[in-house]
């Protein structure tokens, strides 16, 4: 979903502030991006165009969207974060935190735990700080959505390298729609084939897929020209 139409949602057309936002605001920017952009029509009774929200640009055609403009531009330095839970045999819940390069597709495994307190992911942000040392300053931007664990003190260990803090709307996923495609992935290709046994289980799992997944798996790769093409991940 696009971030900046968003923020420029909630400026323009409610007044909200970001942080104040609501299930409303969400359901009611998502069914503006229903009708925006659309090939105006005309109405059955009239025959004219009076109900057209958003005309087609010059030449018939789509414009490029803002979302894909940015992400484009500013891949190279998005850093998101996201949660992921594992049920254990023994009915125990495990929660996992993941990190994802926009650019590289670089995966990086935050932490697991049991109790996903603000303290402990302040701590795995400031593990990720020192594994990255230099490359953790390249960043501009990090994604992350509004739950309980991310703190004050969690952006905090991001804000001091200069990163800045763009969280989605309350519940609209689809704000981090690459993290949560790699949290999708997680459960496809490793999770949810197997059972966990436990904690130092799962972390060897996890593990090994993360080796895999940056070394070995293929990633789309846009070129400076704008082509995808095929390339692997690191």
């Amino acid at each position: 979903m696009d971030l900046l139409r968003w923020f420029r949602f909630l400026r323009a057309g409610t007044g909200v502030a970001r942080d104040q936002a609501t299930r409303v605001e969400a359901r009611d920017f998502c069914r503006w991006l229903q009708v925006a952009g659309k090939q105006p029509r005309p109405h059955w009774r009239t025959g004219d165009q009076a109900y057209a929200l958003v005309a087609f640009p010059a030449g018939g055609a789509y414009a490029p969207s803002v979302r894909a403009q940015f992400l484009t531009a500013q891949a190279a330095g998005i850093l998101a974060v996201d949660f992921l839970h594992v049920d254990t045999v023994l009915l125990r819940r495990l929660y996992v935190l993941v990190f994802l390069e926009h650019g590289t597709r670089r995966m990086h495994l935050g932490g697991i735990t049991a109790n996903p307190t603000g303290e402990w992911a302040v701590q795995q942000a400031r593990n990720l700080a020192m594994r990255l040392d230099a490359r953790f300053e390249e960043f501009t931007f990090l994604i992350r959505d509004r739950g309980s664990n991310f703190t004050a003190a969690f952006d905090a260990v991001f804000e001091a390298s200069g990163i800045r803090i763009l969280p989605t709307a309350v519940r609209v996923p689809r704000m981090n729609a690459i993290c949560e495609r790699l949290v999708g992935t997680l459960r496809r290709e490793a999770i949810d084939r197997m059972l966990i046994l436990g904690e130092a289980h799962l972390r060897a799992v996890l593990a090994e897929y993360q080796a895999h997944y940056n070394a070995a798996r293929p990633v789309p790769l846009q070129n400076s020209t704008g082509a995808v093409t095929c390339g692997l991940a690191g």
